[in-house]
């Protein structure tokens, strides 16, 4: 007598299925399952298989059977045909057209020579180019999560609300995290780039009983923007004595 199955689909659908007499003992094939349907790993799930033998003998296998890495590579290639879908395996998650790990806030400056800004930030301070359009003077860079615009003036189309006087960025200064300060000031002094700041160990109130810490300097970029470097050492308790 040969085994009996039971199958129970995903859509808790039952019908009789095909079977094929071979010529070993105690063998069937299955052939083509109810209302016409032929059976694939893509269609639907099997979800529950009973397999009842000679002596009362009984296995079940709860979901769908799964191919090993041999089969996978040698009899069965592994689709999405014999695999669920790969959710949450993207690099980037994206909402509105927007990749969740781009920055909210990117400042673009305006400078006299785009080649000279470029040598500034990707050469001396560590920003590598993503990507550029030399015809229009334009990059845009990053280090880490920090990402910059550089765009020549009088190329593209400048957005300008006054005349440029240098040194540009008067008021502001761009504050950008780093893992270690030294091989920056290393670079800056090797190309005799002067620093507006020498490192300094600050300590900055955060609320009424902790502090943040950095290390921290200042360096203006070739067109006078102003940027603060600063490498975090963490945060401590304080007591209100501390405070005042």
């Amino acid at each position: 007598m040969a085994p009996r199955i039971i199958v129970d689909d995903a859509a808790r659908q039952h019908g009789p299925l095909g079977f094929n007499a071979l010529p070993r003992h105690d063998q069937t094939e299955l052939i083509q399952a109810a209302e016409g349907r032929q059976v694939r790993g893509s269609e639907g799930s099997v979800v529950h298989v009973e397999v009842f033998q000679m002596g009362s003998v009984r296995t079940s296998i709860i979901g769908r059977p799964r191919p090993s890495p041999e089969q996978r590579r040698a009899t069965n290639p592994y689709t999405l045909d014999w695999d669920e879908p790969n959710f949450g395996l993207n690099e980037h998650e994206r909402i509105g057209g927007v990749t969740m790990s781009d920055p909210a806030l990117v400042p673009e400056l305006l400078v006299a020579d785009a080649r000279a800004s470029i040598d500034f930030w990707c050469g001396l301070c560590g920003f590598t180019i993503d990507y550029q359009r030399q015809e229009e003077g334009f990059a845009y860079i990053s280090r880490g999560s920090a990402h910059v615009m550089l765009e020549q003036q009088a190329i593209g189309r400048n957005w300008i609300t006054a005349p440029l006087e240098r040194p540009l960025g008067r008021g502001i200064n761009l504050q950008i995290s780093v893992p270690a300060l030294s091989p920056i000031i290393s670079a800056l002094g090797e190309a005799h780039h002067p620093l507006f700041m020498e490192p300094e160990t600050k300590w900055y109130r955060i609320s009424e009983s902790e502090e943040t810490g950095v290390e921290q300097f200042l360096v203006v970029d070739p067109d006078g923007y102003l940027i603060r470097f600063q490498t975090s050492l963490g945060k401590r308790i304080t007591t209100p004595s501390e405070n005042l």
